[in-house]
């Protein structure tokens, strides 16, 4: 079954940050403790890519603790956000982040540090961008970067310093296991079976959750030792699902495996509204457009989490004449189909103090162009 690289890589989208990635470092199936990938299958334990971002953690956790921007700007009930994001903090150092899911997503703390610091303070988002870092989910920390770097402070030297070498290592790591899947698909393109297992396994040696590798390994597995049984029990379908887990980006694992209609749902949500959003917000076209467009097709793709992170972006950026409520209400679903309904009330609380606050500000601006604009003749 031969096929053109160009081909087998068909549907995977790169997100290069800060550039592209063209230094590509030596060879080899594991990384010093300065970026430490252990080389053990993701099924047996969790990985621990970069030690080095787990150390990173307590400098964030006490950014949040003292959650100094926010701060000095709130007042009255808002001040109540503040210590959302100072909770956070404390519930990190008390819980730890052994279990990335649970210290982010899975805890109503996150969602309302995350809503709370609602623009350029990413400080509780670079906690999520961390651990998936740490836990080689280098796919996922992309799309995680793209919401940091739309929503960074510019004036912070510490989210640019982290942000620029979340890209060097995803890009030095991708290289290196992707020269090793190309070349892999060479030899099986000539029918060398035997040396290009052996290459997609050592490309999983440097990134373990490179979803190109595994798709070459389902694919030889496809032509080579395929059990109708499997078809029966599910392992077929398990092998694509975790790809799709592993990178929702990827657009080859939305057809194979169990036609459903939610896969086609996001196969179509993936190919007409978030590769395309993508493309324009990695060039900084359109941004409001694309962002809106990115969220709505995560939300079909029920990639909730992400949804968030876009829908909130919009939602700090066009309040001039008041907060969007269906933009209020798309990031209300979601958190519901995160399991955080309970942070829901916070929310609503929340946007409704912020908007106490700015309406007379809006209302005095608003009266100063009517009355510049009544005295132009």
């Amino acid at each position: 079954m031969k096929r053109r690289i160009v081909q087998a890589a068909f549907g995977i989208i790169t997100l290069i940050v800060a550039g592209s990635c063209t230094t590509t470092a030596p060879r080899h199936s594991s990384i010093n403790s300065a970026g430490a990938v252990e080389e053990v299958a993701f099924t047996e334990k969790p990985i621990r890519i970069y030690d080095k971002y787990d150390r990173a953690i307590p400098a964030i956790i006490h950014d949040l603790k003292q959650c100094a921007p926010v701060r000095k700007y709130s007042e009255g009930d808002l001040f109540q956000a503040v210590q959302w994001v100072i909770d956070y903090g404390i519930d990190l150092e008390s819980r730890g982040t052994v279990d990335a899911e649970e210290a982010t997503v899975q805890n109503e703390m996150y969602w309302k540090a995350i809503i709370a610091l609602s623009a350029n303070d990413i400080t509780a988002l670079l906690t999520r961008l961390l651990l998936l870092m740490r836990e080689g989910e280098l796919r996922r920390a992309k799309i995680v970067f793209l919401f940091c770097l739309y929503d960074q402070n510019q004036s912070w030297d510490r989210d640019g310093r982290i942000l620029q070498e979340v890209s060097n290592d995803a890009c030095r790591i991708e290289e290196q296991s992707n020269s090793l899947v190309e070349e892999g698909i060479r030899r099986w393109d000539q029918g060398q079976r035997s040396q290009a297992l052996e290459l997609y396994h050592a490309a999983l040696d440097i990134f373990p959750k490179n979803p190109w590798a595994l798709w070459e390994l389902a694919l030889d597995h496809l032509t080579y030792d395929f059990d109708g049984e499997e078809l029966v029990d599910g392992r077929f379908d398990e092998r694509y699902r975790l790809i799709r887990e592993l990178d929702p980006h990827y657009e080859l694992a939305y057809y194979q495996g169990q036609n459903t209609p939610e896969k086609r749902t996001a196969a179509l949500a993936l190919t007409q509204k978030v590769l395309p959003s993508l493309t324009k917000l990695f060039n900084g076209e359109d941004v409001l457009v694309s962002m809106r467009s990115l969220a709505d097709g995560y939300f079909e793709m029920r990639e909730y989490e992400f949804a968030i992170y876009a829908y909130k972006y919009i939602l700090f950026r066009t309040y001039d004449d008041g907060f969007d409520q269906a933009i209020i209400r798309q990031i209300s679903v979601c958190l519901q189909n995160l399991g955080m309904e309970r942070v829901i009330p916070f929310v609503d609380h929340f946007l409704s103090e912020v908007e106490r606050m700015i309406t007379p500000e809006r209302e005095r601006i608003q009266a100063v162009r009517g009355s510049c604009s009544s005295g132009i003749s």
